[in-house]
């Protein structure tokens, strides 16, 4: 019976052999292994297929995992593959497991990006767009999306200018070319334009007069950069007219992660910063203070001091700190809280769906702590994003973010601290810091620079919420045609409240007179609504003819209301801004704007064998703010891309992967630096029974109004004329890939406010009325470059290089009406950079050989010499007389000296992958331009204090840059503020390490990766005055600092 039951066993297995006709046979061998990404994390639904017959193949599963059956392992080589990595191919041999690591491709050309409206594959692109990945945002741990993008778009700069807990960043894309408008780039999240500042920008011009110093909620701030699926900025009027006015200054596209189809995935990233000490100089004290007092009293008084009793007159409390070595470095004794400061941040995903339903949804908080006390931020993010496919042609989606922010500010002391006399004590016996650091009262004493920080003497305290919620229905009736409607919203609440008590050493505004105590309370509320219609139409006619063309319509509303109120005269510190009606008297205003716009757009695209591509665009935009009559205005746009490396003649030239040709021409307008009534006359009013005080008021008492603008009924839109040519390449099998740019735009009819003659009038507080008005031209024009390198492509190794360069330059072409200085934002000159920087031109220290010399300028040895203006005037035969520029300094003798605005900018990224390990390298830097280093002010007044290590003037120092300090006659001493600001910075350097797969997966853990991060541990820059501070906030009263941060990211 065994026997037959073998003898079975033996036929049917024959059997089966004969019905494959060797087929059986054939895969016998089976391969199984694991694809991975660079980072680590499982690549699923790659390709695998056999090389040599690519009808075998397979994919990988949730897990990264794949296995696959081979006639002959020892021959075979399998092709790995997938969107956004680089194929690679990998010989089998005798292994039967493979592990194999994708390294992402450098650029895709199948690759979707998000444009105006819409998504396109990268090769049918015919404007000048960049992108970023999900990695290059995350790979370095921030709170804000704009520090991630700094150096790695070319001609986008960005600068971040203060390291206090909640300032942003500022941005601008390809430069500027408004006087007035808003010169930062749109921004768009998942299809919805956010709404601008154009109203907080008004209110922050009317409350000027009460210095409630308004920060808005902004968007970017809002949205965790973990949640961000890519970036995509457009950069041509080709790309951006499809936004018409709100596009003029190019457009960031922001797309956040949505649900997948597969398993559930779980996210979780944590890390913990600490921050270091500020890039800022330390005062002088000990030795090095004494020989600069010595050298003032010299030069102030023409004499040797004799002893340190004259120098400081008298005062006893001054030589007693002095005999008993009480010094005090003052910007050490402000970091007393740096051992606390840091920051934390806890982020948790998930991700989930089916072919019918997607959900992705995130909840993070980050805790700040700043380096000084009372300094602290609070952030919670909530981001839910649904999608239901409802039938097999339609669909429906729901995407919310909100925000929740608590942030406790501290006055800032740096300043203040390192310029106060370092002698004396700064804490009692208690351990409590002292009013008076030494002495005993004002007469014979100061006032600790630290005296805010004492209990309930300074609150700065705010609370903001921000939610932001969209939906939308997608129809496709037919193949080719969808239409989809967009609802969306924004609410932004900001509640503020300030205090400055009896002993605060903080100004209260001089609507107050600059008294304490004073209380206030800010509030303000921010609505917006938007409706997008969009009707799509895509076909291919022959094969070979593809036409895509959109229609939409897109309508946007927003209001804000904000209310203040303001108290002085409490009696107890401690009730802080929490009973602002126990003042004494009272300060109240509030306010009402609201601002709607409505466009029309239409665009087509055209392609012919994906090698001749073509698109056009139009927008009709109107807006409630411009002048009757002038509302509307219509923006077009063309663009032409040509594929030479798909031509026929390029067949043999094996390593050109990619060539295009792209150039382009559009319109755009801007009046985004416009309030919402800036066309119409506006009147203030104070009613009888509110006292305003202070030194300005333009009130005794009564009911009395002031002017604020004087309207102009014919205002209309700027507009600028762009072209734009592009050459995007690829060489060597992915090796190399990268684009240049040209672009020069010109801006006609500038929108300003200009300054009218004073017989017009003036505002309630004394200024010139000013009015707006459309005049003048700008040009603007640059070179942009982008590289990518994929230096080392190996199993084990990597590395990739990614460099970006732009120069730009900008220039105001014409002001009809002149130069013009305006009250906040300085002068403006014609055939001048808009960020002009004016005043005297330094050129060195006057010696003690040319005192002779110099008192022709009004000037004595060891002051600044600066480069004068001939003054021309006429005798009395009424011949012209030029004096050659010998004559005393004055307001004449001030030129343009250059540009705030970098004329170059560079960034280079280098990352490195070696088996388990990923390290980062980022570097950046900005060239051509000047910053303001205005700490030195050369005082013989013993209550200051100087940057210690300053370089000036003296008899055995005539080489140095500052002037000598204690003159009595320097009136060029302004001119040493302006210094070179190039520099070039490791911006960051992260390294990283992800576990083995063995290990976690024994906890189900998919990925696990540790990494490590150093924020700013490097600096270089041109001008060695600048050394030990960081040229990007040179002149803040708050200094970037050094960071290290320790992370974790999981994947369950």
């Amino acid at each position: 019976m065994r026997k037959m039951f073998n003898l079975r066993k033996s036929l049917i297995a024959l059997a089966f052999c004969l019905i494959g006709g060797g087929a059986f046979s054939a895969y016998a061998d089976i391969i199984k292994g694991q694809i991975n990404g660079s980072d680590g994390a499982p690549v699923i639904g790659a390709t695998v297929v056999l090389k040599s017959d690519r009808s075998i193949g397979t994919t990988s599963d949730m897990e990264g995992q794949f296995s696959i059956n081979l006639d002959d392992p020892q021959n075979a080589v399998l092709v790995f593959s997938y969107l956004g990595f680089q194929t690679q191919e990998v010989s089998v041999g005798s292994k039967k497991a493979l592990n194999v690591t994708l390294q992402e491709s450098g650029i895709d050309l199948d690759d979707m990006v998000v444009i105006g409206y819409g998504t396109v594959k990268r090769r049918d692109l015919t404007g000048a767009l960049s992108s970023i990945s999900p990695k290059e945002i995350t790979i370095a741990p921030t709170n804000n999306v704009m520090e991630a993008l700094q150096g790695r778009i070319s001609g986008l700069d960005i600068t971040q200018s203060s390291g206090q807990i909640g300032a942003g960043t500022s941005v601008s894309l390809r430069g500027a070319r408004s006087i007035y408008g808003n010169n930062s780039p749109l921004i768009v999240i998942d299809g919805v334009i956010q709404p601008t500042n154009t109203l907080v920008n008004e209110l922050q011009v009317n409350t000027a007069d009460h210095s409630v110093e308004i920060t808005a909620n902004d968007q970017l701030e809002q949205i965790n950069p973990a949640d961000i699926e890519s970036i995509d900025i457009l950069k041509d009027a080709a790309s951006t007219a499809i936004y018409g006015s709100a596009g003029s200054n190019g457009v960031i596209l922001i797309t956040t992660k949505k649900g997948k189809d597969g398993a559930t995935r779980v996210n979780f990233d944590s890390y913990y910063s600490a921050k270091g000490t500020p890039m800022f100089r330390h005062g002088m004290q000990g030795e090095e203070w004494l020989e600069y007092y010595k050298e003032a009293y010299r030069n102030k008084n023409g004499a040797e001091l004799i002893d340190v009793a004259t120098l400081f007159g008298g005062n006893q409390y001054y030589l007693d700190a002095y005999k008993n070595g009480q010094w005090i470095d003052w910007v050490d004794a402000s970091l007393e809280n740096s051992r606390n400061a840091g920051s934390q941040k806890y982020n948790l995903s998930i991700s989930s769906g089916n072919a019918a339903s997607q959900v992705y949804s995130s909840i993070s908080y980050t805790r700040d702590n700043g380096l000084m006390p009372m300094e602290s931020a609070d952030k919670f993010v909530f981001r839910l994003n649904a999608d239901q496919k409802i039938f097999d042609w339609a669909k429906a989606g729901f995407i919310s973010n909100t925000s929740f922010n608590i942030n406790n500010t501290a006055n800032p002391v740096y300043e203040n601290a390192s310029q106060r006399l370092p002698l004396g004590q700064v804490y009692d016996e208690f351990g409590k810091i002292n009013l008076f650091y030494i002495g005993t009262d004002a007469g014979n004493g100061q006032i600790s620079p630290l005296a805010d920080w004492r209990e309930n003497q300074y609150a700065n305290n705010q609370k903001s919420l921000y939610l932001n919620p969209t939906a939308y229905l997608e129809l496709t009736p037919i193949k080719g045609l969808s239409f989809k409607t967009q609802a969306s919203g924004a609410v932004s609440s900001v509640y503020r409240g300030r205090y400055f008590g009896s002993q605060c050493q903080t100004q209260s505004p001089h609507y107050a007179g600059y008294v304490t105590p004073y209380a206030e309370i800010y509030t303000q509320n921010q609505w917006s609504y938007g409706w997008d219609n969009i009707l799509t139409f895509n076909k291919t006619f022959n094969k070979h003819h593809n036409l895509t063309a959109t229609a939409l319509t897109s309508w946007n509303f927003v209001s804000l209301t904000d209310n203040y109120t303001g108290s002085k005269g409490q009696e107890l510190d401690s009730w802080l801004y929490y009973k602002i009606g126990a003042g004494s008297s009272f300060y109240t205003d509030g306010n009402y704007k609201q601002t709607q716009q409505m466009s029309y757009a239409g665009r087509v695209s055209y392609s012919y064998k994906g090698k001749y591509l073509a698109s056009a665009s139009l927008r009709y935009d109107g807006v409630s703010w411009l002048s009757q009559g002038r509302k509307w205005d219509y923006f077009p746009s063309v663009a032409l891309a040509w594929r030479i490396s798909d031509e026929g003649f390029m067949e043999d030239i094996d390593w050109m992967d990619n060539l295009k040709l792209r150039a382009s021409y559009g319109i755009t307008g801007n009046s985004g630096g416009m309030s919402a009534y800036a066309t119409t006359s506006i009147f203030y009013k104070y009613p009888a029974n509110i006292s305003v005080d202070g030194p300005n008021s333009p009130l005794a008492g009564g009911i009395a109004q002031y002017s604020g603008t004087f309207g102009n009924g014919g205002i209309g839109w700027e507009k600028s004329n762009s072209i734009n040519v592009g050459l995007d390449f690829g060489l060597f099998n992915g090796v190399l890939d990268g684009s240049i740019e040209y672009y020069d735009t010109r801006t006609n009819d500038l929108l300003y406010a200009r300054q009218l003659p004073v017989t017009t009038g003036q505002t309630g507080w004394g200024w010139t009325l000013s009015s707006w008005v459309n005049s003048g031209k700008s040009m603007n024009q640059g070179l942009e470059v982008t590289l990518n390198s994929h230096n080392i492509r190996r199993q084990d190794f990597t590395w990739t290089t990614g460099l970006t360069f732009a120069w730009q330059k900008d220039k105001l072409v014409e002001l009809p009406g002149g130069d013009f200085k305006d009250n906040e934002r300085g002068w403006f000159f014609e055939g001048e950079s808009i960020n002009s920087v004016y005043g005297y031109k330094y050129v060195g220290i006057w010696q003690e050989s040319e005192a002779e010399e110099a008192a022709k300028y009004g000037c004595e040895p060891g002051a600044v010499k600066i480069e004068t203006v001939p003054t021309i005037t006429t005798d009395a035969e009424g011949n012209e007389v030029s004096d050659n520029g010998v004559h005393a300094y004055g307001e004449s003798d001030k030129q343009v000296l250059g540009t705030t605005t970098p004329k170059f900018m560079a960034g280079m990224n280098n990352s490195f992958t070696y088996k388990n390990w990923d390290l980062s390298v980022y570097m950046m830097g900005r060239f051509g331009h000047l910053v303001e280093y205005s700490f030195y002010s050369g005082t013989a007044d013993i209550t200051g204090n100087q940057p210690s290590g300053i370089d000036f003037y003296t008899a055995n120092n005539t080489d140095a840059y500052y002037y000598a300090p204690g003159l009595n006659n320097n009136p060029g001493a302004e001119a040493c503020n302006f210094l070179r600001g190039d520099f070039v910075k490791i911006k960051n350097i992260t390294l990283g390490y992800t576990l083995p797969r063995e290990l976690t997966k024994k906890a189900k853990i998919e990925r696990a990766r540790i990494y490590g991060t150093a924020y700013n541990p490097a600096v270089w820059t041109a001008a060695y005055q600048l050394n030990k501070v960081d040229p990007e906030s040179s002149s803040s009263r708050y200094p970037l600092y050094r960071q290290y941060v320790i992370g974790l990211n999981l994947t369950f």
